[in-house]
């Protein structure tokens, strides 16, 4: 195919699928082998008639030695004749288990930083049709949801993907056509690689069956992408309907509201708002999140990726990543001083209040017989074994079935916190008073204690 069709191929493509607009400053990741210098070699030859600033950036994973700083030197020389930029990074701990998933996520992160460093605007890497049908069997075989078998997509984030219409062949015989040098990774012959015995081994074996496999694999993503935005619909309209945030900032999930929605859109709803819409979750995760949606009791927890958690309430789900309200578990309070502490996303204050006092019924702000309190107080989190005499009782009762009684869910509990005074509960903060520390009409010193959150 002549430089002419081939370019007019990645124009057509790019306004087609609206990749680039014009003016755009791109990062072309440029690693030397064919589909990289091909790509470059192309964008050249478009960037004026798209207005492109272009600039290349090579990440050396340093693993071979002479033969990475062989493709680096390379890549530099290619910038320096097409009068790009040319910035580079080297990888410096190459060594470790699960080599590929660690290497893509240094080299991804490396060009992030240097997009943002340049000031470009898209990031511009080589896969093509090839790599499709290969990342498309790998995550059949690693058991991967119907998103994941959508294979690689042409533009995620900043990252476009230019070269997914063209075939491994036609980049090689363009390369071959316009004289361009390249280089040819040795580790590409390394069968411990899944990806290389995917490619040396299964396709050729499945292209006996079908010459036109890669194609064909094109074709099935197309429908699987039209079916992907129909559930993305759907998975909207039912977001709208069943989802809110809790006052702690978590998500709350209707579960009278979803009806008869089909599991599915379930699973993607609860995906989307734990992942994002490009996450992939393998097998797995659909498996245990399908069995706990159809039976999991109340009180019930999942662990999801990502340090999400998944509840199961009365009448609704509960979505909360862990580590967001990450808050010290105890605070030592001096009991003679007007102080405000901030524990998460509440605010504890403690003040003298005037005499007579004057009651409310809103459970954020309670009075207390200062006279009663020790120099030292202590606001922590609750804790299995605690007990109080609530206000208005004679016994004492424990704070975990006070707790359940105002059907407070599992993830209002892990923020719930006490005051208390030489071990003893003053104060289940924002929801009950101790009677052993309630104004009578001997109380000569009132304490104005507060707990609310800092949207109220």
């Amino acid at each position: 195919m002549s430089k002419a069709q081939m370019g007019k191929m990645l124009t057509d493509y790019l306004k087609q699928e609206c990749l680039v607009p014009e003016g755009s400053c791109i990062l072309l990741a440029v690693s030397g082998g064919v589909d990289s210098v091909v790509m470059t070699h192309l964008f050249c030859a478009v960037m004026e008639e798209f207005d492109l600033t272009l600039k290349i950036a090579h990440f050396n994973h340093n693993l071979r030695g002479e033969e990475s700083d062989e493709d680096e030197a390379l890549v530099k020389k290619l910038a320096e004749g097409s009068d790009l930029r040319f910035t580079s990074g080297k990888w410096d701990s190459p060594s470790g288990g699960n080599f590929e998933a660690r290497a893509r996520k240094a080299r991804y992160s490396f060009l992030e930083n240097t997009r943002r460093e340049l000031k470009c605007d898209l990031i511009a890497t080589g896969h093509h049709t090839d790599d499709q049908a290969e990342t498309v069997l790998m995550r059949f075989i690693e058991g991967s949801g119907y998103r994941g078998l959508r294979g690689i997509q042409k533009k995620s984030g900043k990252i476009i993907r230019p070269l997914l219409r063209f075939r491994k062949k036609e980049l090689l015989d363009y390369a071959e056509e316009n004289r361009l040098r390249y280089r040819v990774d040795s580790s590409n012959s390394n069968l411990n690689f899944d990806r290389n015995r995917i490619r040396k081994e299964v396709i050729p074996t499945i292209e006996k069956l079908n010459p036109s496999f890669a194609r064909t694999v094109t074709r099935t993503l197309s429908s699987l992408h039209e079916i992907s935005d129909l559930l993305n619909r759907e998975v909207s309209a039912l977001y709208a309907k069943t989802v809110s945030l809790t006052p702690d900032g978590y998500f709350q999930i209707d579960e009278k509201h979803m009806g008869e929605t089909p599991p599915l859109v379930k699973k993607e709803l609860i995906r989307s708002m734990a992942e994002g819409d490009n996450a992939l979750w393998r097998g797995a995760v659909w498996d245990r999140l399908d069995n706990f949606l159809q039976s999991a009791s109340v009180g019930d927890i999942i662990n999801l990726p990502n340090g999400y958690r998944l509840l199961k309430d009365r009448h609704q789900f509960f979505l909360k990543q862990d580590g967001f309200d990450n808050i010290s578990g105890s605070i030592r309070i001096k009991s003679t001083s007007a102080r405000k502490i901030e524990v998460g996303a509440y605010r504890f204050s403690m003040e003298q209040a005037d005499s007579p006092p004057c009651f409310s019924d809103d459970l954020s702000t309670e009075l207390v017989d200062g006279s009663l309190l020790g120099e030292s107080l202590n606001l922590r989190k609750w804790r299995d074994g605690d007990w109080m005499v609530p206000l208005g009782l004679s016994g004492r009762k424990k704070v975990s079935d006070i707790l359940i009684d105002q059907r407070v869910n599992r993830f209002e509990k892990e923020l719930q916190y006490v005051l208390t005074c030489r071990d003893e509960i003053v104060w289940l903060c924002g929801r009950r008073l101790d009677e052993r520390f309630k104004i009578t009409p001997e109380t000569s010193l009132i304490k104005r204690l507060i707990w609310y959150k800092f949207s109220e």
